[in-house]
C-alpha cells in the first residue's frame, strides 16, 4: 500500500479520487475567492460563476450557497 501527501493530507492509494477532489476543491474555492474580492470584471465574472454552477449543481450545490457563507 502506498500512501502520499497531497496540500498537506495524507492520501491512500485505494482513495485515488482523493487528489481530484482536491484539487477540484481548491479550484472552486479560487473562483469564489476571486468573485468575493472584486478581482474580476463582470463578465469574467459572470462566466466563471456560470461555469462553477454547471460543475456544482451536478452535485446538487450552487455557488450562491457557497458565495452566502460568511468567511472567517
Amino acid at each position: 500500500m502506498e500512501i502520499y501527501c497531497l496540500n498537506g493530507l495524507i492520501v491512500d492509494e485505494r482513495d485515488s479520487k482523493a487528489p481530484v477532489v482536491i484539487i477540484l476543491h481548491d479550484v472552486v474555492l479560487e473562483i469564489i475567492n476571486s468573485v468575493r474580492e472584486g478581482a474580476l470584471t463582470a463578465e469574467e465574472e459572470r462566466v466563471r460563476v456560470a461555469n462553477t454552477d454547471l460543475f456544482l449543481n451536478a452535485m446538487g450545490v450552487s455557488s450562491s450557497q457557497i458565495l452566502s457563507v460568511q468567511q472567517t
